[in-house]
């Protein structure tokens, strides 16, 4: 869990990679460093060094002699991360039964969860922090370094669908019951467990790769108007002397 921000670059930081995450910058749009730093009555270098910083988590991409824009996902991108996502996060599971790891830091994951859930009004950010954090301790809690490297290399918590996906109060429930029962499968080294962890996020796969296929097809309609003025007029047709 990332602690709160306590300078001036952390806050810029913590303000900039939320306004992405939740969706105010939307994806591929510019980033303009003048004018983040005019917000924050700062220089540029701070806003700068944020750039890079979410650059390396997968949030922006930085093109020479253009400027820094919020990364884009492709549907095809987003499906790649969760059936790659599904399978380590299995594997970790199984992992953390055969080890015998202990569960009081993912358990205080969930209970954070649980409280968001609980709280008024719904914290869609922070509960997100916890979830990534929740499925991120199950990889660490493997032991397996490779694993944990590459998880954290695919950078999940970059795409806003994984995440911080806006969830229905029902979605909500359901998934965060199912994070219980994976825990209690884990605790009772149930073989089932790895099983269960695949099942949940292949389950949230084609939930949520049916939502994001019907808001790109929204953004895509949005973005090419219908034809105006002479595109409207129908081509004349030829006259019965004319050739074909």
């Amino acid at each position: 869990m990332n602690k709160p921000p306590t300078t001036s670059h952390e806050y810029i930081y913590t303000q900039i990679r939320q306004r992405i995450r939740l969706g105010v910058y939307q994806s591929g749009s510019k980033l303009s460093e003048n004018k983040l730093a005019k917000e924050f009555n700062c220089s540029r270098v701070p806003v700068r060094e944020t750039f890079l910083r979410l650059q390396q988590e997968g949030l922006v991409t930085i093109q020479p002699q253009s400027g820094t824009y919020v990364r884009t996902y492709t549907l095809e991108d987003y499906r790649n991360a969760l059936e790659v996502r599904a399978y380590l996060e299995s594997l970790a599971a199984a992992l953390v039964i055969e080890k015998n790891s202990p569960l009081d830091e993912i358990e205080a994951a969930y209970g954070h969860m649980q409280q968001i859930i609980d709280g008024e009004p719904f914290d869609l950010n922070l509960f997100g922090e916890y979830h990534y954090t929740f499925h991120r301790t199950l990889v660490c809690l493997s032991e397996n370094n490779l694993l944990i490297e590459t998880y954290d290399r695919l950078h999940f918590q970059a795409i806003q669908q994984i995440f911080f996906r806006p969830m229905t109060r029902q979605e909500l429930l359901v998934t965060h019951q199912e994070h219980r029962q994976l825990l209690d499968c884990i605790a009772q080294k149930d073989p089932y467990g790895p099983q269960l962890a695949l099942k949940h996020l292949w389950e949230r796969k084609r939930a949520s790769l049916a939502a994001l296929a019907k808001e790109l097809e929204q953004s895509e309609a949005a973005s090419c108007p219908a034809p105006q003025g002479d595109e409207q007029k129908e081509r004349p047709q030829p006259k019965s002397g004319d050739r074909a």
